[in-house]
């Protein structure tokens, strides 16, 4: 137990040292610049940051960004792995979807959310972009790890007539996991970075987007970097989320 808190403590400190080595290099290329309004230093950057916390538009932005991509984010998990589990089984289906989800994973996100400005309402593109960028890649994750189940399982579960739950929760679920937690966890960060641009791009309001649209109309760089900070810190709060419920998942799983 004392080994395994002096591990975390250590760790703590090396993130801690890490991170100001990094604030410091911040703090020279601020006095090198010696222009607050290209580069303002961290200071001025925090103190932007917290003076952001007491003011009700930071939170309507904060929370209206996070609700309309974690949306799409999550609609996009729901919507690749039934794609995934409909293509495994049809390979007709496989063949037709293919080319489209390889299309979408291609083509550059901005097209998309130009593209999208034309066609519907701005509060509702953040959604769409996260989804588009999330689908292919939870789909083919997916279906790669659908093609890596042991068969030798599924034929002696079939032998023994396991019923369809007991073959998803002991057979599935532990072999496609991997799989899902790799794609959703590089995509969820995509998406969170694809939202904020197309927020910007389309001036969604309430947003963080539009908040950084604003500060950069009005030069207001030590806002821009604040709110900066912010997207920083809700993109490794959401992934920490979604994993940590996951693992917590699995033991649930694995315990009933």
């Amino acid at each position: 137990m004392t080994s395994i808190m002096l591990s975390k403590l250590n760790k703590f400190w090396r993130g801690l040292l890490i991170a100001l080595f990094w604030l410091g290099i911040w703090q020279i290329i601020y006095l090198v610049v010696n222009k607050g309004i290209i580069l303002p230093s961290p200071f001025t950057t925090f103190k932007a940051f917290f003076l952001l916390l007491r003011e009700k538009v930071f939170w309507l932005a904060a929370g209206a960004s996070l609700l309309r991509i974690v949306a799409g984010f999550g609609a996009a998990l729901l919507c690749g792995s039934l794609l995934a589990v409909a293509t495994n089984k049809i390979v007709f289906l496989k063949a037709l979807f293919n080319p489209l989800l390889t299309l979408i994973k291609a083509t550059p996100v901005a097209s998309f959310i130009i593209l999208a400005i034309i066609w519907m309402p701005n509060n509702k593109i953040p959604v769409l972009i996260s989804f588009l960028l999330v689908l292919p890649i939870i789909w083919a994750n997916l279906v790669k790890g659908l093609e890596n189940i042991n068969q030798d399982l599924l034929s002696m579960a079939s032998l023994y007539q396991m019923p369809l739950p007991g073959k998803i929760r002991y057979i599935f679920v532990p072999s496609l996991m991997p799989y899902f937690m790799a794609g959703a966890v590089t995509s969820i960060g995509l998406a969170w970075k694809a939202g904020i641009a197309a927020e910007v791009l389309c001036r969604a309001n309430p947003s963080i987007g539009g908040q950084l649209y604003d500060s950069k109309i009005y030069l207001e760089t030590e806002n821009l970097f604040a709110w900066t900070v912010l997207i920083i810190i809700l993109s490794v709060l959401l992934e920490w989320l979604f994993v940590s419920a996951m693992r917590r998942l699995g033991k649930i799983m694995s315990w009933r």
